[in-house]
């Protein structure tokens, strides 16, 4: 393969677990618990510990994420270091931590109402309780989950990325990051920044994660990124492994729907009439069983953090 010399990846870590199993973290995702916080501290990050069902904790800040690129996907640094804002760098990173350890991911900003494990069960999900399990000793299949809001499917940011749960390994994640290296590359040129949106939900967030969504289901994995995944650290299960997809409806992650104004009064965090026990009132969330909500803090402005919201919402509580 001609690229694969330069862009082989290392060794897979040593986590036993092959399937998952999470809990909603209480306390700190919740409004109520927040104090002022680092810009990148309301982007957790959750995963599971060698052969445990014990969670990990981790918050990465940039420099940390600086370090993931530059230890395990050192081709992707140029395109990384010339991403125009933190935000999109942070984002960007996201998907490589999926890739490499899987987990789950969890906007600070989310009040988990159950535990993970019950939309996993509800769609007959592998979990780490079942990890020895095989079908006719077929490998099990890898999954990556995400949250629809709203009912639009053609709605781009219809897929946020603020809670997104996958196997390690899952070959999709290599596709958005694989994406943004091809835009970074166009920008070279001065005719691009006339013509083409920079804004970090385009380039790095929901609506880029919703086109590879889109792409990978109709397309299937790209041919760059099944080549990566040929010669990478989960290589054992490149040819041998089902990957899917799976699209959570709205009323699971995001009951809030940003779009849709008459809810914005008691569910949107940034409004001064915020009432979050109201807004879950409105929504029906313990009628309809959804596990998380989040209230949509937009923590972040086009390449730079929105330091007003965040004082505010830092210091607001629950009502």
């Amino acid at each position: 393969m001609g690229r694969g010399s330069g862009r082989r990846l290392p060794a897979a870590p040593s986590f036993a677990v092959t399937r998952l199993e999470y809990r909603c973290a209480t306390g700190a995702t919740s409004i109520s618990s927040w104090a002022p916080l680092p810009t990148f501290a309301f982007r957790p990050f959750f995963h599971p510990k060698a052969a445990t069902s014990e969670l990990e904790n981790q918050r990465p800040p940039g420099k940390d994420n600086l370090n993931l690129v530059k230890k395990y996907f050192p081709w992707l640094l140029e395109a990384y270091l010339e991403l125009p804002g933190e935000i999109y760098r942070a984002d960007f990173s996201w998907n490589l931590y999926m890739y490499m350890f899987g987990g789950v991911y969890i906007d600070l900003d989310t009040d988990c109402l159950r535990p993970t494990s019950t939309a996993f069960e509800a769609f007959d999900i592998p979990t780490s309780e079942n990890t020895t399990a095989v079908a006719d000793g077929e490998p099990i299949n890898h999954f990556a989950i995400f949250g629809r809001m709203g009912t639009d499917e053609s709605f781009e940011n219809s897929i946020p990325n603020a809670w997104m749960a996958s196997s390690p390994g899952h070959p999709f994640f290599l596709m958005p990051p694989l994406s943004v290296q091809t835009r970074v590359a166009k920008t070279k040129s001065f005719i691009y920044w006339l013509f083409h949106k920079v804004s970090a939900e385009e380039w790095t967030g929901p609506a880029a994660l919703y086109r590879a969504i889109v792409d990978f289901n109709t397309n299937g994995l790209s041919k760059e990124a099944a080549a990566l995944a040929a010669v990478g650290p989960f290589v054992s299960q490149a040819k041998t492994t089902k990957k899917e997809i799976v699209l959570l409806p709205d009323h699971w992650i995001y009951p809030y729907d940003w779009t849709v104004k008459e809810l914005r009064s008691p569910c949107s965090v940034e409004a001064e009439t915020f009432n979050a026990k109201g807004c879950k009132e409105r929504l029906e969330v313990d009628k309809k069983g959804g596990i998380s909500i989040t209230y949509w803090s937009h923590t972040h402005s086009n390449k730079n953090s929105h330091a007003k919201n965040i004082d505010n919402i830092s210091h607001r509580r629950s009502r």
